[in-house]
Formats: structure tokens, sequence, C-alpha cells
């Protein structure tokens, strides 16, 4: 996404199995400007509604076989893999933004920045 273009509509998704994690993501991304983040413990609770931008911690190969990565594939939406060690070579490879853990708050400022989502 350009810098300064505007966000798709709908919500972030934040998927990620530790609560304290999510809501860490989610408070970050209210801070920076989301309206609605909506945050589920697994890809398959995830509904098939639009989306502006995902951060899922998961295996990379179970997204790509997802509903999830469909949905935001055709929403052109971001996709943030929330992950570490060799996971994070494959979704890179994958074509996914990588979000190292632990991560810190300035991280993910720094990669919505990058992407101009806000």
């Amino acid at each position: 996404m350009d810098q300064g273009q505007t966000p798709k509509p709908g919500p972030c998704v934040v998927v990620h199995g530790t609560q304290f994690v999510a809501q860490d993501l989610r408070d970050i991304l209210m801070i920076r400007g989301a309206q609605d983040v909506l945050i589920f413990n697994s890809i398959d609770d995830v509904p098939d509604i639009p989306f502006s931008i995902a951060f899922a911690d998961c295996p990379v190969q179970q997204l790509l076989t997802s509903n999830l990565h469909a949905r935001l594939k055709s929403d052109a939406a971001p996709v943030v893999m929330v992950n570490g060690g060799e996971e994070s070579c494959e979704a890179a490879g994958a074509g996914f933004l990588v979000l190292g853990q632990p991560f810190r708050t300035e991280d993910v400022i720094a990669l919505l920045d990058r992407i101009g989502l806000f």
C-alpha cells in the first residue's frame, strides 16, 4: 500500500493464541487510528468479511490454505505474520510482512508507517 493511501474499509484482524499479545496489538492499532479490531484465537474462527489488515500468529502453511488468506488476497489487504525464526523466512518468501516475536510497540508502529495504513 502506498504511503498515505486510504485504508480499505473493514476491521483489522488479530489472530493470536495469547490474549495478552492480541490485546497489545489491538491497543497499538487503535492508537494508530484503527476504528475496529477483531481478535481471534485461531484463523478458523475468522468470519468471511472484508478486512483492512490482518496480524496472524500461526504456521505459514496453515494461513496459506485458510479461508482467511483467500479473503485477504481478494481484498488486497496486508497480512503480517507474527512469528520468528525459520517461520519468518517462510512468511517473507510467501509475500507476507513479518513482525518478529517478541515485538515492541515501536516495531508495530514502524511496520504500520512503512505500509502507510494509518
